[in-house]
């Protein structure tokens, strides 16, 4: 949208998400025999952040079709990390024989719809924050006394030589039209910084639930040589 484009150009994009999404809840499915949720979760995390990194590379020149593998991965990851946090966490509730089910989906979707909420204001005020920041920088380095502005100026107010007589005019076009070119080019770079933080909190986030597990497993690991020296003394 920032680049001008409008829904109906956007279709394809849309269909391709859509496609992603769907996959990645079948994914969610597939692993449900084999209950490795973790692995999963795992896996979609890596797969956001390879997604988030590679659209952190847009430009002005970026289209439609060149989102369509980023945003594909990124639909599939997010339905995927969704489905194993539900499965798993609807795994237990079972488990439970199903006593905790009201609470079980009274804090999985509350908790989802505040996430949602925070996650949604926060890339909000830093997509506004960092938009601000690279206009301003942006804006530091033009002069009207740069030849390569003056040049720039020309060649958009050129644009209205055949409707605009007045120089001055053309002019003001020329300015307004630099100035709407200066702010695209700001919230293509806010965007960039907004996925490379996506990228970032993923990251972060995979790296902990690694942490966990392996420290999960070291856990397990001192357990068993406390079991196994016990069991001779209590036999005898």
């Amino acid at each position: 949208n920032t680049l001008g484009f409008t829904n109906d150009q956007m279709h394809p994009l849309f269909l391709w998400v859509t496609a992603g999404t769907v996959g990645g809840f079948l994914l969610a499915l597939l692993a449900l025999p084999s209950k490795r949720f973790g692995v999963l979760g795992d896996i979609a995390l890596v797969l956001i952040v390879i997604a988030a990194w590679m659209d952190s590379q847009s430009t002005v020149l970026t289209r439609p079709h060149d989102l369509y593998l980023s945003q594909t991965l990124l639909a599939t990851a997010s339905a995927m990390f969704l489905a194993s946090a539900l499965l798993q966490g609807f795994g237990e509730v079972i488990a439970g024989g199903m006593k905790n089910i009201v609470s079980f989906v009274a804090v999985f979707s509350g908790g989802q719809a505040l996430a949602g909420l925070i996650g949604q204001a926060w890339l909000a005020t830093l997509l506004q924050d960092r938009q601000r920041l690279h206009y301003e920088r942006l804006l530091e380095h033009m002069q009207l006394s740069d030849p390569q502005v003056v040049q720039r100026l020309a060649q958009l107010g050129g644009a209205y030589a055949s409707t605009l007589n007045d120089t001055a005019a053309r002019s003001t076009q020329a300015l307004g039209l630099l100035a709407q070119q200066v702010t695209q080019q700001s919230y293509v770079l806010a965007y960039n910084d907004l996925f490379r933080a996506v990228a970032l909190v993923s990251t972060l986030g995979f790296l902990v639930f690694a942490g966990a597990k392996t420290h999960r497993w070291h856990r397990a690991r001192r357990a068993v040589p406390a079991h196994a020296s016990a069991a001779p003394v209590a036999s005898s």
